[in-house]
């Protein structure tokens, strides 16, 4: 099956739900090697079970993404990937034509490629974008274009003030760990070794998140997972660290645009279980 010039393996599965430049892909191990012209692709990790390894215009990464993470390929980037482990993600193709803002050395729009990182704004676009009907899927992709061709949008990534690599990495890997319990900033910074004030501002300048943003963020996309297993409302809500299922869907809203009962339609019905 092919999907914006890519044929993917034969376990994949792709449906399109309402909106005619989204599809949902399901698939597993695959090689992908792709060089976009005239559309910018975005991908939407949904799982965190599958490896990607490979090089971004030449510079290799290796990483096994979080879920909601976004994946955003502009024209004329390479993206020469291979992914180990069953995936599931959201795609989508802007058309670069119409878009008035553009570098005036190739006239297309200025939009940095990056890969996997975590953009919470972006995301919820695409969910909103993937879930919309009617009048409101033309709304829906005319909102998200608007967001990734400003001219000023920039990934906010590492910068002067942030935190070292090693600490940033091992209060992340305590977030993931924790996330069905409480996560105080005060934990936090000590993880991190800083105090709280300090920690607050590194965290937000490493990832562009406050730290309780970023937390909440991890929580809902943890939930969109935990969804897809058949387990109940309660037992998600539980796990994903939410205090009950009106809370989780309340956050759920905030951070997607969607409620966990569309959630977790879109992104288990009809779609068989990957091994």
């Amino acid at each position: 099956m092919r999907l914006f010039d890519h044929s993917f393996g034969s376990n994949a599965v792709v449906r399109a739900p309402v909106v005619q430049r989204v599809r949902y892909i399901a698939h597993g191990d695959d090689r992908i090697d792709v060089e976009h012209r005239g559309e910018v692709a975005l991908i939407l990790n949904l799982t965190a079970h599958h490896r990607v390894s490979g090089r971004l215009d030449g510079v290799f990464r290796s990483e096994i993404p979080l879920v909601n993470s976004v994946t955003v390929m502009p024209p004329g980037c390479r993206f020469n990937f291979r992914i180990e482990g069953a995936c599931r993600i959201l795609a989508l193709a802007l058309s670069v034509d119409g878009n008035r803002e553009c570098d005036e050395s190739d006239m297309a729009p200025v939009v940095e490629p990056r890969l996997n990182v975590f953009e919470p704004e972006l995301a919820s676009l695409m969910w909103r974008t993937a879930t919309a009907s009617g009048d409101r899927s033309d709304a829906a992709l005319s909102l998200l274009a608007d967001h990734l061709f400003q001219p000023a949008h920039r990934r906010i990534g590492p910068v002067a003030g942030g935190m070292a690599a090693g600490r940033l990495r091992r209060v992340l890997d305590f977030i993931e760990a924790g996330i069905a319990g409480p996560l105080p900033l005060a934990d936090l910074a000590r993880v991190a070794g800083m105090s709280r004030f300090h920690f607050a501002r590194a965290f937000a300048a490493s990832t562009g998140s406050p730290p309780h943003r970023y937390v909440l963020g991890r929580r809902v996309a943890r939930a969109i997972t935990a969804l897809d297993k058949n387990l109940s409302g309660e037992d998600v809500a539980m796990e994903c660290g939410f205090a009950n299922v009106s809370h989780m869907g309340h956050h759920m809203r905030r951070v997607t645009g969607v409620t966990p009962r569309q959630a977790r339609l879109f992104t288990s019905r009809g779609l068989p279980t990957l091994t």
